[in-house]
Protein backbone atom coordinates (compact mmCIF):
# COMPACT_ATOMS: atom_id res chain seq x y z
CA UNK A 1 0.00 0.00 0.00
CA UNK A 2 2.78 2.46 0.91
CA UNK A 3 4.54 1.61 -2.36
CA UNK A 4 1.41 2.74 -4.21
CA UNK A 5 1.58 6.13 -2.47
CA UNK A 6 5.28 6.51 -3.26
CA UNK A 7 4.66 5.60 -6.89
CA UNK A 8 1.87 8.17 -7.13
CA UNK A 9 4.13 10.86 -5.65
CA UNK A 10 6.97 9.91 -8.00
CA UNK A 11 4.60 10.18 -10.97
CA UNK A 12 3.42 13.62 -9.82
CA UNK A 13 7.02 14.73 -9.38
CA UNK A 14 8.03 13.50 -12.84
CA UNK A 15 5.04 15.23 -14.45
CA UNK A 16 5.74 18.50 -12.64
CA UNK A 17 9.42 18.37 -13.57
CA UNK A 18 8.59 17.70 -17.22
CA UNK A 19 6.18 20.66 -17.24
CA UNK A 20 8.81 22.93 -15.70
CA UNK A 21 11.51 21.84 -18.15
CA UNK A 22 9.09 22.35 -21.02
CA UNK A 23 8.16 25.85 -19.84
CA UNK A 24 11.80 26.83 -19.31
CA UNK A 25 12.70 25.53 -22.78
CA UNK A 26 9.90 27.37 -24.58
CA UNK A 27 10.79 30.33 -26.83
CA UNK A 28 8.34 32.53 -24.88
CA UNK A 29 10.47 32.08 -21.75
CA UNK A 30 13.63 33.11 -23.58
CA UNK A 31 11.81 36.12 -25.07
CA UNK A 32 10.76 37.16 -21.57
CA UNK A 33 14.34 36.85 -20.30
CA UNK A 34 15.56 38.96 -23.21
CA UNK A 35 12.95 41.65 -22.48
CA UNK A 36 13.90 41.71 -18.81
CA UNK A 37 17.60 41.98 -19.57
CA UNK A 38 17.11 44.78 -22.09
CA UNK A 39 14.77 46.85 -19.91
CA UNK A 40 16.35 49.86 -18.29
CA UNK A 41 15.17 50.78 -14.81
CA UNK A 42 13.24 54.03 -14.69
CA UNK A 43 15.05 56.82 -12.92
CA UNK A 44 13.23 58.35 -10.00
CA UNK A 45 14.19 61.97 -9.66
CA UNK A 46 14.45 63.60 -6.29
CA UNK A 47 14.16 60.36 -4.32
CA UNK A 48 17.05 59.12 -2.23
CA UNK A 49 16.10 55.62 -1.08
CA UNK A 50 18.63 53.29 0.42
CA UNK A 51 18.43 49.52 0.54
CA UNK A 52 17.76 49.72 4.25
CA UNK A 53 14.84 52.08 3.51
CA UNK A 54 13.41 49.48 1.15
CA UNK A 55 13.92 46.80 3.78
CA UNK A 56 12.10 48.91 6.37
CA UNK A 57 9.12 49.19 4.02
CA UNK A 58 9.04 45.39 3.58
CA UNK A 59 9.38 44.88 7.31
CA UNK A 60 6.43 47.24 7.91
CA UNK A 61 4.34 45.29 5.38
CA UNK A 62 5.29 42.12 7.24
CA UNK A 63 4.27 43.64 10.57
CA UNK A 64 0.90 44.69 9.15
CA UNK A 65 0.34 41.17 7.78
CA UNK A 66 1.17 39.52 11.12
CA UNK A 67 -1.09 41.90 13.06
CA UNK A 68 -4.01 40.28 11.23
CA UNK A 69 -3.00 36.74 12.23
CA UNK A 70 -4.11 34.79 15.23
CA UNK A 71 -4.68 31.25 16.48
CA UNK A 72 -7.59 30.75 14.07
CA UNK A 73 -5.85 32.10 10.96
CA UNK A 74 -6.44 29.98 7.90
CA UNK A 75 -3.79 27.85 6.28
CA UNK A 76 -3.81 30.23 3.30
CA UNK A 77 -3.26 33.24 5.57
CA UNK A 78 -0.25 31.56 7.17
CA UNK A 79 1.13 30.68 3.74
CA UNK A 80 0.74 34.31 2.59
CA UNK A 81 2.51 35.43 5.77
CA UNK A 82 5.41 33.11 4.96
CA UNK A 83 5.71 34.67 1.52
CA UNK A 84 5.76 38.13 3.09
CA UNK A 85 8.51 37.04 5.52
CA UNK A 86 10.54 35.87 2.52
CA UNK A 87 10.22 39.29 0.92
CA UNK A 88 11.40 41.01 4.10
CA UNK A 89 14.25 38.56 4.46
CA UNK A 90 15.43 39.04 0.88
CA UNK A 91 15.27 42.81 1.32
CA UNK A 92 17.32 42.50 4.52
CA UNK A 93 19.88 40.34 2.73
CA UNK A 94 20.28 43.06 0.11
CA UNK A 95 20.54 45.74 2.79
CA UNK A 96 22.86 43.71 5.01
CA UNK A 97 25.92 45.92 4.33
CA UNK A 98 23.91 48.89 5.63
CA UNK A 99 22.14 47.02 8.44
CA UNK A 100 25.23 45.21 9.72
CA UNK A 101 25.07 42.68 12.56
CA UNK A 102 21.47 43.57 13.39
CA UNK A 103 20.51 42.86 9.80
CA UNK A 104 22.22 39.46 9.90
CA UNK A 105 20.31 38.63 13.08
CA UNK A 106 17.06 39.68 11.40
CA UNK A 107 17.84 37.39 8.45
CA UNK A 108 18.53 34.47 10.81
CA UNK A 109 15.24 35.04 12.63
CA UNK A 110 13.40 35.32 9.31
CA UNK A 111 14.84 31.97 8.23
CA UNK A 112 13.60 30.38 11.45
CA UNK A 113 10.09 31.77 10.98
CA UNK A 114 10.10 30.69 7.32
CA UNK A 115 11.07 27.19 8.44
CA UNK A 116 8.19 27.04 10.93
CA UNK A 117 5.65 28.34 8.44
CA UNK A 118 7.16 26.13 5.73
CA UNK A 119 6.65 23.09 7.92
CA UNK A 120 3.00 24.10 8.26
CA UNK A 121 2.59 24.53 4.51
CA UNK A 122 4.36 21.23 3.77
CA UNK A 123 1.99 19.43 6.14
CA UNK A 124 -1.02 21.02 4.42
CA UNK A 125 0.17 19.95 0.98
CA UNK A 126 1.10 16.47 2.20
CA UNK A 127 -2.37 15.98 3.66
CA UNK A 128 -3.99 17.06 0.38
CA UNK A 129 -1.83 14.66 -1.60
CA UNK A 130 -2.46 11.73 0.73
CA UNK A 131 -6.21 12.33 0.60
CA UNK A 132 -6.17 12.56 -3.21
CA UNK A 133 -4.18 9.31 -3.42
CA UNK A 134 -6.56 7.56 -1.03
CA UNK A 135 -9.56 8.37 -3.24
CA UNK A 136 -7.85 6.59 -6.15
CA UNK A 137 -6.50 3.63 -4.17
CA UNK A 138 -9.01 1.01 -2.97
CA UNK A 139 -8.39 -0.09 0.62
CA UNK A 140 -6.10 2.84 1.45
CA UNK A 141 -8.38 4.53 3.96
CA UNK A 142 -6.71 3.22 7.13
CA UNK A 143 -3.19 4.05 5.99
CA UNK A 144 -4.32 7.42 4.67
CA UNK A 145 -5.91 8.33 8.00
CA UNK A 146 -2.69 7.48 9.89
CA UNK A 147 -0.64 9.58 7.46
CA UNK A 148 -3.12 12.46 7.62
CA UNK A 149 -2.99 12.42 11.42
CA UNK A 150 0.81 12.77 11.27
CA UNK A 151 0.46 15.78 8.99
CA UNK A 152 -2.13 17.32 11.27
CA UNK A 153 0.27 16.89 14.20
CA UNK A 154 2.95 18.71 12.17
CA UNK A 155 0.47 21.52 11.48
CA UNK A 156 -0.47 21.79 15.15
CA UNK A 157 3.19 21.99 16.16
CA UNK A 158 3.89 24.68 13.56
CA UNK A 159 0.79 26.63 14.60
CA UNK A 160 1.99 26.49 18.20
CA UNK A 161 5.52 27.59 17.22
CA UNK A 162 4.97 30.45 14.80
CA UNK A 163 3.91 33.14 17.32
CA UNK A 164 7.21 32.85 19.22
CA UNK A 165 9.19 32.81 15.99
CA UNK A 166 7.31 35.90 14.83
CA UNK A 167 7.92 37.68 18.16
CA UNK A 168 11.65 37.05 17.74
CA UNK A 169 11.62 38.32 14.16
CA UNK A 170 9.69 41.43 15.13
CA UNK A 171 12.14 42.11 17.97
CA UNK A 172 15.09 41.68 15.59
CA UNK A 173 13.39 43.92 13.07
CA UNK A 174 12.82 46.71 15.59
CA UNK A 175 16.46 46.54 16.61
CA UNK A 176 17.67 46.59 13.01
CA UNK A 177 15.44 49.60 12.29
CA UNK A 178 17.29 51.79 14.77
Amino acid sequence: MARSLLNALEEEHAAARAAAVSALSHPRYFALLYRLESTQPAAVSGVELTLSDLWREEFERTRRRFRTLGPRSSDDELHAARIQVKRARYAAELAEPELGKRGRRFVAAAKRLQDVLGEHQDACVAEERVRAWATREPGAEALAERLVERQRARRREARAAWPAAWAELERRGRRASR
